[in-house]
C-alpha cells in the first residue's frame, strides 16, 4: 500500500476517535506532526537509496502538511554548492527548468539565498514575507513566506529542507521546531542510505554482505549516537527504553544505567509529581506533548530540556513514547541575564526619578528657608545677646540650618553635585571633624595615621564632612552597646582607626573600582565592630537600608555619602566580615589646585557692608523680598526684577550705576544661563554672584565656566551674602 494512503488512513482514524469538544485543527496538527515522526522513525530505520529517500519524504510533507513548494538538498563538498535531491512538484516540472534551476533548487553557492546562508550558518531561518527580505532570490515569483532548516550529521551541515508558501506568514515557530526535529533524523536517514550505497557496491565486489552489513548497523549507531539532540523513548510510565549517548551524557550516566529508570528520577522534586499528572496524562489523551523541563545530572548540575514527545502505536506492539530534545540552558541564562539587566536600568530609572523629586523638594524647601533664615539675621542684627528674644532667634537659625543640612542629604543622596567645590587640607579637615566627634562620643578611642604631605582635593566641604560623619556614626553603631551592657564588637572597647595616604591607580586597578587611572587621595575609616557579612556589604549604600533598631538611624546616610563621593569622581570600597570589623576605603581624585585652603580660618559670622547698587534677581517673590531686606540692610542700594526678562531691561537701562547682579539659576521662560549670556552681551564685564537652591553642578557650572564672578547657596546667612558680595566686587 502507498505510505502517503496509510498515514492518510491512519488520520482519519485518529480523528474520529477524538472527543468532539477538542479544538479540531489543534488536533489536526498533533496528528500531522505524530504522523510525520511515525514515518520518519520508519524511514530511519530503512535502508534506501538517498534520492529515492528525499522523494518519499518530498512526498510524505506534501501529502500530510499541505505544502505546495519546498526542496531538498545536499551540499557538495568539491564546489561548495547545493545539489537539489528532490522537489515537491518535481511531476509538473520540465527538464529544462530542473536544468536552470527553477523552483529555487538549481546549484546554488552556499552562502547566497536563503538557502546558502543556511547551508553556510547552520542556523534555521523562518520568513514571513519573502518580498521584504533581500536575502530571498528564488525563481518563483508567487512564494511569500518560506521556512529552511539545516540538515546535520556528526554536528555538520550536509544539506537543507527547504519549505515556500504562496501565502504570507505561513509557517510558525511550531512547524520550525518540527521540521528540525525531522530534519535530525532526515540527516541520520541519508546518511545511514549513504553508507548503504557504499556497502551495496563492496557487496557487489566481494560478496561480504553480512560483513558489511554490521558495520553500517555500527555506523548508524555511532551516528545516532553522535547527534547533539536528545533522542529518547518510553513507555507508558515514564521509564526509558532507548536513549542516545547525549541524553546519558547530559545526565551523567551510562546508557544502559538509563534503561527502565522513570524520567522523572532525574527532573527536580518539584516536578515529578506534574510529570506523571500532567505530562504522561496528555501523552496518553492526546498522543503528543512539548514543553521545557528542569533536570538534574549525576553531580546536581541543572541543565533546561526543550522537547517534543509523541506516542507511537503500531499494531500488534506495545504502544511507546518517541521523542527529542534540546538542550536550552544557555538560552534560559542569557534571558535571565537580560530580565536582570532591564530591573536593574528600572532601578536606575526609578532613582533618577526620585532623584529628580529630591532636587525639586530641595530647591522649593531652599526658598522657604530662606525666607526665614534671612528673617531672623535680619532680627538678630537689631538686638542685642541679653535681648529675651536672641537665644530664640539664634534657635531659628540652627533649626534652619539643620534643614538645610536635609536638602544638602537629599541633593547627596539623588548625586545633584558639588555644592561649592574648593581646596581642601584633607588631613586637618579629618582631623577636625573626627575630634568634634571624639567629644560627643567620648568611650571611642580615636587612632589617626596621616601622611604627611598629601595631594591637593577640591571638594565640596559642606558635603566632605556629611560624608565622614555618616561613616563616624555608622561605625559607632556598629561599635555601640546592646541592653545587657555587652559590647556587640570587640571585647577590647571601641576603637576607630583614620588614616590617609596618597595613592596612585593604575589601569587595572583604577578598572576595579570603576575609576579613572591617575592619582588619588585614599581616606581609611576602619572600625572594631561587630562587621558586616557579604549580603549586608552588597546592600549598605542602597537607601533606606538599615542593619539597627528603630530610631538609630534611617539608612539614609551612606547612600547619601556613596552618591556625594561617586559625584566628585571618587569611590567608597567596603571590606567587612562577621565579628572583625570594617573599614571604609575612600578615594577621590586628585586635581591641580594652588589655592589655599582658608575653611578652618576664615571668620563665616563677619558682616561687610557696602553702599553700590545690586540687581536682585529671583521668580520666588519671599525670596526677592527678604534678599532685598538683607541687602538694604548691609547699606546697598536694590533694584529687583522677577524674571530674566524683567532683569535685562532693567539692567540696560541702569548698566552704568548698577554694580554687580544676584541671579537666580532656575526661572520659568529665561532660566540663569540664558539670563547671564544675554547680560555678557550688554556688558562683558559685568559682576554675577549665582544664587541656587541646588548644588553648583550642571547649569551652574556652565555658568561658572564661562565667567560668573561666584556663587552662593540657598538659605544663606546675612553674613555670608555680606562676604560674598564683597568678594565678587572687590576682587574682580
Amino acid at each position: 500500500m502507498d505510505e502517503a494512503k496509510e498515514l492518510r488512513e491512519y488520520i482519519n482514524k485518529t480523528e474520529s476517535s477524538i472527543l468532539e469538544e477538542e479544538d479540531p485543527h489543534y488536533l489536526e496538527r498533533l496528528i500531522k506532526e505524530n504522523a510525520a515522526l511515525h514515518i520518519v522513525c520508519r524511514q530511519v530505520h530503512s535502508l534506501q537509496k538517498p534520492k529515492k529517500l528525499a522523494r518519499k519524504m518530498v512526498h510524505i510533507l506534501r501529502e500530510i502538511f499541505g505544502y505546495t513548494y519546498g526542496s531538498f538538498l545536499l551540499i557538495d563538498e568539491s564546489s561548495r554548492t547545493l545539489i537539489p535531491l528532490a522537489f515537491f512538484d518535481e511531476e509538473n516540472t520540465s527538464s529544462a527548468d530542473k536544468k536552470i534551476g527553477i523552483n529555487n533548487v538549481g546549484h546554488i553557492k552556499t552562502g547566497k539565498g536563503i538557502t546558502g546562508i543556511v547551508a553556510q550558518t547552520g542556523q534555521s531561518i523562518r520568513i514571513d514575507n519573502v518580498k521584504k527580505d533581500q536575502r530571498y532570490i528564488s525563481k518563483r515569483p508567487d512564494t511569500l513566506s518560506e521556512l529552511c532548516v539545516p540538515i546535520f550529521i556528526d554536528k555538520k551541515v550536509i544539506g537543507v529542507i527547504n519549505l515556500e508558501s504562496i501565502e504570507l506568514n505561513a509557517f510558525t515557530e511550531d512547524d520550525q521546531l518540527l521540521m528540525e526535529t525531522i530534519s535530525s533524523q532526515i540527516g541520520v536517514a541519508i546518511k545511514n542510505a549513504q553508507l548503504y550505497e557504499e556497502l551495496s557496491k563492496e557487496l557487489k565486489k566481494e560478496n561480504q554482505a553480512k560483513r558489511f552489513l554490521e558495520q553500517s548497523k555500527e555506523k548508524y549507531r555511532n551516528l545516532f549516537d553522535n547527534i547533539s539532540d536528545f533522542i529518547y523513548t518510553h513507555d507508558l510510565e515514564g521509564r526509558f527504553i532507548t536513549v542516545n549517548r547525549a541524553t546519558a551524557e547530559s545526565l551523567g550516566y551510562a546508557t544502559d544505567e538509563l534503561i527502565g529508570r522513570s524520567i522523572s528520577e532525574f527532573m527536580l522534586p518539584d516536578y515529578r509529581k506534574a510529570f506523571y499528572d500532567e505530562y504522561i496524562k496528555k501523552i496518553k489523551d492526546k498522543g503528543s506533548y512539548k514543553g521545557i523541563s528542569t533536570y538534574l545530572s549525576k553531580d546536581n548540575k541543572k541543565f533546561y530540556i526543550e522537547y517534543i514527545s509523541t506516542l507511537i502505536k503500531k499494531k500488534g506492539e506495545d504502544p511507546f513514547v518517541y521523542g527529542s530534545g534540546r538542550d536550552i540552558t544557555e538560552k534560559i541564562k542569557t534571558q535571565r541575564q537580560m530580565n536582570n539587566l532591564q530591573e536593574q536600568l528600572f532601578q536606575a530609572q526609578k532613582m533618577e526619578a526620585i532623584g529628580t523629586l529630591a532636587g525639586g523638594v530641595a530647591h522649593d524647601f531652599n526658598n522657604i528657608l530662606m525666607a526665614i533664615q534671612g528673617n531672623a539675621s535680619l532680627m538678630l542684627m537689631g538686638i542685642d545677646s541679653d535681648n529675651p528674644y536672641y537665644k530664640r532667634l539664634r534657635t531659628i537659625e540652627q533649626s534652619v540650618e539643620s534643614g538645610a543640612d536635609l536638602t544638602r542629604q537629599l541633593l547627596g543622596f539623588a548625586r545633584e553635585g558639588k555644592y561649592e567645590p574648593r581646596p581642601v587640607d584633607i588631613n586637618r579637615f579629618i582631623d577636625k571633624t573626627s575630634s568634634l566627634f571624639g567629644r560627643t562620643k567620648k568611650e571611642i578611642k580615636i587612632y589617626k595615621k596621616f601622611q604627611k604631605d598629601t595631594w591637593s582635593l577640591k571638594v565640596d566641604h559642606g558635603q566632605l564632612e556629611q560624608v565622614l560623619f555618616n561613616i563616624y556614626v555608622n561605625a559607632w553603631q556598629a561599635m555601640s552597646y546592646d541592653s545587657s551592657d555587652k559590647m556587640e564588637g570587640s571585647k577590647e572597647g571601641p576603637k576607630l582607626y583614620l588614616e590617609t595616604e596618597n595613592v596612585t591607580l593604575a589601569r587595572d586597578d583604577a578598572k576595579t573600582y570603576g575609576l579613572t587611572p591617575g592619582n588619588y587621595v585614599k581616606i581609611s575609616i576602619s572600625d572594631n565592630g561587630i562587621g558586616m557579612d557579604k549580603a549586608t556589604i552588597g546592600k549598605v549604600f542602597e537607601p533606606f537600608f538599615t542593619t539597627r533598631q528603630m530610631g538609630r538611624g534611617a539608612g539614609l546616610g551612606l547612600a547619601s555619602a556613596y552618591g556625594i563621593i561617586k559625584n566628585h569622581g571618587g569611590i567608597i570600597d567596603v571590606t567587612s566580615s562577621k565579628g572583625k570589623g570594617s573599614t571604609f576605603a575612600i578615594f577621590l581624585p586628585v586635581g591641580e589646585m594652588h589655592q589655599k585652603d582658608d575653611s578652618l580660618t576664615k571668620d563665616k559670622d563677619k558682616i561687610q557692608k557696602g553702599n553700590e547698587t545690586i540687581l536682585l534677581v529671583d521668580d520666588e517673590y519671599i525670596v526677592i523680598d527678604i534678599g532685598k531686606d538683607m541687602l538694604s540692610a548691609l547699606g546697598y542700594h536694590v533694584l529687583t526684577a522677577g524674571s530674566g526678562k524683567e532683569a535685562i531691561q532693567i539692567y540696560s537701562a541702569n548698566k552704568n550705576d548698577i554694580a554687580m547682579v544676584i541671579l537666580d539659576m532656575i526661572m520659568p521662560d529665561m532660566g540663569g544661563r540664558e539670563t547671564y549670556k544675554e547680560l555678557r552681551g550688554i556688558n562683558n564685564d559685568v559682576k554675577v554672584l549665582l544664587s541656587s537652591g541646588y548644588s553648583i553642578d550642571g547649569q551652574a557650572k556652565e555658568i561658572m565656566e564661562n565667567g560668573c564672578n561666584g556663587f552662593i547657596q540657598k538659605p544663606f546667612t546675612i553674613s555670608n551674602i555680606s562676604n560674598k558680595v564683597r568678594h565678587v566686587l572687590e576682587s574682580f
